[in-house]
């Protein structure tokens, strides 16, 4: 096979690999007249791109992924990276006088060798089961992160120095209505281990890029309800990624609590399914971006070639941050290795009564 044949070959695979729709039945086709009339419905967007933006950000199918701006692109262009290795150098190692402005590596307690995971989760997951915390009353969920990620969609420039930094907040009613309001964020500071602007109040409402309204229905929220059996929450988390490797079930996890706010019984339960999951290394105490201490999780891909890590506040269990690190420098690019691409800050949770 030609380079350019087993390249597109590749990009293909990769691409069935991350899509958020690939267990989602279509339904039937849809005839020419079907789409000339879904054409020239009065509430169409005017712009192809919002309505891209729309299927891909925020009003995605009942029950699928509700992917950030750059969740479905950056999850190809990783795959792509680390598929079989293919395009890697094979031995880990910084380049030389590399320059990529990445955040600094958390200070972990295990950053070497590390123990497993499994004794520290279950009894983590004891304690947590018997939490009795107050997350307020009234309506609606309300979940806000800051997310951070590294462009790695258009070579090496974007390896040297292009990345988005937001801050999202979600409120979720039990039928699925709700807003979602992402203000951008300016570039944290190179090799900083703390992030900025992770304080309790968030950004003003005029400085947003982006409010969506959701309608009844409308918003998707990983899965509909989080179970607190474990074994029905370990295949809720198969079916939202059903990659293979112990890292698949950290994605999922971390993916739910952005759209969920998790009782201590299911924050339990997500622990235990952990705790059963073989290749899960306990990092030991750590503080995380926001300045807060935890226990740091972590699991790689079966390539070796990326790392997922969870931190987890030692009190409530519930989840503080995720992070994924690159762990083998890609070919033709100067990034220093071990390196954070992508992380994500759990900065507030709670119930409230009204959309502010």
């Amino acid at each position: 096979m030609k380079d350019n044949e087993y390249f597109e070959d590749l990009t293909r695979r990769a691409a069935r690999a991350t899509d958020p729709w690939r267990h989602v039945d279509p339904g039937p086709p849809l005839s020419a007249a079907d789409l000339r009339r879904q054409a020239e419905r009065p509430d169409r967007q005017p712009s192809g791109w919002n309505r891209l933006r729309e299927l891909v950000g925020g009003r995605a199918r009942p029950g699928v992924m509700t992917w950030p701006r750059t969740g479905v692109v950056g999850g190809v262009v990783l795959a792509l990276l680390v598929a079989v290795g293919v395009g890697f150098a094979q031995t880990p190692g910084a380049a030389p006088d590399a320059v990529y402005g990445a955040p600094g590596s958390l200070r972990l307690e295990f950053p070497g060798d590390a123990p497993a995971a499994r004794d520290t989760l279950k009894e983590l997951a004891a304690r947590v089961a018997a939490v009795h915390d107050d997350p307020g009353t009234g309506g609606y969920s309300y979940l806000r992160v800051q997310t951070w990620s590294a462009d790695l969609t258009s070579g090496k420039a974007a390896y040297t120095g292009t990345f988005t930094a937001a801050d999202e907040q979600l409120w979720v009613a039990g039928d699925r209505s709700g807003r979602r309001v992402i203000t951008d964020l300016p570039a944290q500071r190179a090799g900083a281990v703390t992030a900025e602007r992770t304080g309790p109040n968030p950004p003003a409402r005029a400085d947003a890029r982006d409010v969506a309204e959701f309608a009844p229905g409308e918003l998707s929220l990983v899965i509909d309800e989080v179970s607190s059996e474990p074994s029905i929450f370990a295949g809720q988390l198969a079916y939202h990624d059903s990659s293979p490797g112990p890292q698949a079930p950290l994605r999922s996890i971390a993916a739910i609590c952005r759209y969920h706010l998790l009782t201590p019984a299911q924050r339990a339960v997500a622990l235990t399914v952990l705790a059963n999951t073989d290749g899960v290394l306990f990092r030991g105490r750590v503080t995380d971006r926001a300045g807060r201490p935890g226990l740091a999780f972590s699991a790689d891909n079966p390539g070796a070639a990326t790392r997922d890590l969870l931190i987890v506040d030692a009190a409530t269990g519930g989840l503080l941050g995720h992070e994924q690190i690159m762990l083998v420098r890609p070919d033709r690019a100067d990034i220093p290795v071990p390196s954070t691409f992508t992380y994500v800050i759990y900065l507030a949770g709670r119930r409230v009564n009204a959309v502010a």
